[in-house]
């Protein structure tokens, strides 16, 4: 494979109209220092402030891609095309890097011979970045999980799978606060799924995953996660349905569902993702359909689709929060109007 002048780590930026929070990402990156770092900023065609942005960056270690809009995976993949990183990471246009843990962590990962991904922390309070460094710089206190306990948490929410990771803060679904072996996603051709956009992240996740031994576990706060409204994942829209539809097939071919344990999780998994796609799509305040229309298209989304009749049929309640659980014991009951009042109900808290 060609060498490409190997840096220690490229960070690849995904950006699409992001004028408003743009600047503070970009702040927070080219503020970490070294020559062993890239930065790789892929704007994907967006119509307001962002590339005036992007034009203006001097620093040698970045450079800027456009395309037409094709969505965040495309953008990554771009990115991708481009990187020449040992390690490679990925960060949203609107977040923010603790730039003060990534100085002090870069000749740590630097070390690094064996490791196959390092996953660190993320945090929804700017304040909390940072948090861990000091210690972890003093103990270097890793840990280390066999790649498919996280795949399998990936999949389920029981407390049994996710405790871990979610106590803890650790970003494992999506891309970000992560290093990845560029040498492995090339050798596997791992790319972010572009007909997906909604859980192309998910399944980049859940392949790298099946292609190695072991995660390794940094605590180390340093990522700033903003919650944003213009993101895909968080709008409740007529028509989610299809999106999560179009990830679960990609999902069934990325995973081995021969392996008995992986169809369990992957049983789990649909029944989670139907019961989001009735959270935000059939019986969400937005959709404006009567209650009998939205309760008929509900079902028949289920019954038509293989993969999410097994998993509310077959999934163990255990896999899943206790929430999810009663939501699925709903459906088996047809209490569709039950359900319903129970996804208001939660709106409003």
């Amino acid at each position: 494979m060609e060498n490409r002048n190997e840096k220690l780590l490229s960070i690849i930026v995904p950006c699409y109209n992001s004028e408003a929070f743009l600047k503070k990402m970009i702040k927070s990156l080219l503020e970490i220092p070294g020559d062993g770092i890239e930065f790789i900023f892929t704007d994907d065609g967006s119509t307001d402030g962002t590339p005036v942005i992007l034009r203006k960056i001097t620093d040698s270690r970045v450079k800027i891609l456009s395309q037409e809009n094709g969505g965040p995976g495309k953008a990554r993949n771009t990115g991708l095309n481009l990187a020449s990183g040992k390690y490679v990471m990925f960060a949203d246009n609107d977040d923010i890097m603790d730039t003060d843990s990534m100085k002090k962590l870069l000749p740590i990962l630097a070390e690094q011979e064996n490791v196959e991904e390092i996953c660190l922390r993320l945090t929804r309070e700017q304040e909390n970045l940072g948090d861990g460094l000091a210690d972890f710089l003093k103990s270097r206190n890793a840990d280390e999980r066999n790649s498919s306990t996280v795949l399998h948490a990936l999949m389920a929410q029981g407390e049994k799978e996710t405790h871990y990771f979610d106590q803890n803060n650790y970003a494992i679904y999506g891309p970000v606060a992560k290093f990845y072996r560029r040498d492995i996603i090339e050798k596997h051709n791992i790319r972010f799924r572009e007909n997906l956009r909604w859980g192309e992240d998910i399944a980049f996740n859940m392949e790298y995953l099946g292609r190695i031994r072991s995660v390794t576990f940094w605590p180390v706060t340093i990522y700033y996660y903003r919650d944003n409204d213009a993101s895909l994942i968080g709008k409740k829209f007529v028509g989610k349905s299809s999106h999560v539809k179009k990830f679960i097939y990609a999902a069934s071919e990325i995973l081995d569902l021969k392996n008995d344990e992986t169809l369990h999780f992957f049983e789990a998994l649909c029944a989670k993702q139907y019961i989001y796609a009735l959270q935000n799509d059939f019986l969400c305040r937005e959709n404006p359909e009567s209650y009998m229309e939205r309760r008929k298209k509900a079902v028949k989304f289920l019954h038509e689709n293989a993969f999410f009749e097994r998993g509310i049929r077959q999934v163990r309640l255990k896999l899943l929060l206790p929430a999810n659980a009663l939501c699925v014991i709903l459906v088996r009951l047809g209490f569709f109007f039950a359900l319903q009042c129970i996804i208001r109900l939660y709106e409003r808290i």
